[in-house]
């Protein structure tokens, strides 16, 4: 017998389902859509850092249009960046170090007080997971504070 500590959710029917409903995920919307990116999603298990708002705004898209206005290729490399092969729940990923993103690079793993993904970039900061992962059709998806950079 299984205590849980939380209400089980239901899977959302798409990613967009989330994202829409989500006023923090605007802008990272606004990306999905412009790039197509959730076509590339589907038919895979997949965890995908979902970054908010504000983490949009400190890598200069401070808006909707400024998405729009950027290079898609530029946009599609952020997102797969954000995206690793495999389900990974919250206590799969404290167990590791690194994940390999679908841009074939490298996204470092710390746990020692609270889960934080760090980039490589040099201007990159640590992302913490804001929510439980929820999962929608093949993909586990978390929101996260901050964009993670290759």
């Amino acid at each position: 017998i299984y205590k849980l500590t939380h209400y089980i959710q239901v899977p959302a029917e798409t990613i967009s389902a989330i994202t829409s409903a989500d006023t923090s995920l605007t802008l990272f919307n606004e990306a999905l859509k412009r790039t197509n990116f959730t076509s590339m999603l589907s038919g895979r298990s997949l965890t995908l850092f979902m970054p908010v708002n504000n983490a949009f705004k400190k890598a200069g898209f401070h808006d909707k249009g400024s998405i729009d206005r950027a290079d898609i290729n530029t946009l599609l490399q952020i997102l797969m960046y954000q995206t690793v092969p495999n389900n990974y729940f919250e206590n799969d990923l404290e167990k590791q170090t690194s994940l390999n993103t679908l841009q074939r690079k490298t996204l470092r793993v710390a746990a020692k007080y609270k889960l934080k993904l760090i980039g490589n970039s040099s201007r990159s900061s640590s992302a913490s997971l804001l929510n439980k992962g929820i999962l929608a059709d093949n993909v586990l998806t978390y929101k996260t504070s901050d964009l993670v950079l290759p």
